[in-house]
């Protein structure tokens, strides 16, 4: 692995005699090449014996090969999960280390994920977030995806069952949190006082409590609070909204 990583990253031209003649990128040997021309071609020389998918390189269908038979060589060694590629442990090892390497160069707002920079990168896009808007309360949305959890709430649906105690929640997020309470795990340690939490949100609050940060502001009255939940509740004093209703007497609060 080092010999391929000096001879791909740190070799003269001279030692990468093998060009491709659409994008001009060169090889040091002849089966990178080849491999890199499918990237041209879309060949896909490597078909999947259980679905109908084929891929560019056998390593590439290894990989999607672990979807049917569910292996997950890949162990974090902070929590019990695995994963089935090694690029899928490390960024879930961001959750742990709140690793962000991936910064926008707009507004400087760090990402665990290449993945989660680009989506964000839409909201700078001619200076308009594209929007996608709720049927049911107007609200809007970047993206489709977060419009459909959105939309768990006023369909009343909650598709991740807990397997422990049949629980339901609208968000695989909310489950993975709540399974820690039958686990007993607690990822998430303060390096202050070390005190432990199951829940990264509540975790980053924690952390806002030593630094006495504010980060986020309300926009009526600019009053600043250490939590989006606390700012969320806050602002229905202007809104007057009073989303939660007895179901004995009606009253809402």
């Amino acid at each position: 692995n080092l010999r391929q990583h000096y001879a791909i990253v740190h070799s003269t031209s001279a030692e990468r005699p093998f060009g491709c003649t659409v994008c001009s990128k060169r090889f040091n040997t002849e089966s990178n090449l080849r491999q890199h021309r499918r990237t041209h071609t879309g060949e896909r020389p490597f078909p999947c014996p259980h679905c109908p998918r084929a891929f560019s390189t056998s390593t590439n269908l290894r990989q999607h090969e672990r979807i049917h038979t569910g292996e997950r060589p890949f162990a974090c060694s902070d929590c019990p999960r695995a994963f089935s590629t090694s690029s899928n442990l490390r960024q879930h090892q961001r959750i742990h280390s709140d690793e962000r390497p991936f910064e926008c160069r707009v507004c400087e707002k760090r990402f665990r994920s290449s993945t989660n920079l680009r989506q964000h990168g839409k909201i700078h896009d001619d200076g308009v977030a594209p929007a996608h808007g709720c049927a049911d309360c107007g609200k809007e949305f970047t993206t489709v995806f977060h419009l459909r959890r959105h939309r768990r709430i006023h369909t009343g649906e909650r598709p991740y069952p807990c397997k422990v105690c049949g629980q339901c929640f609208r968000h695989s997020t909310s489950l993975k949190v709540h399974m820690r309470r039958h686990t007993g795990e607690e990822p998430f340690m303060c390096t202050v006082c070390n005190k432990t939490f199951k829940d990264p949100a509540n975790f980053k609050v924690h952390q806002n409590s030593h630094s006495k940060e504010r980060p986020y502001a309300c926009r009526v009255c600019e009053k600043r609070f250490n939590a989006a939940s606390t700012l969320y509740a806050h602002m229905k004093i202007h809104t007057g909204e009073r989303p939660y209703t007895c179901n004995i007497c009606n009253r809402s609060f």
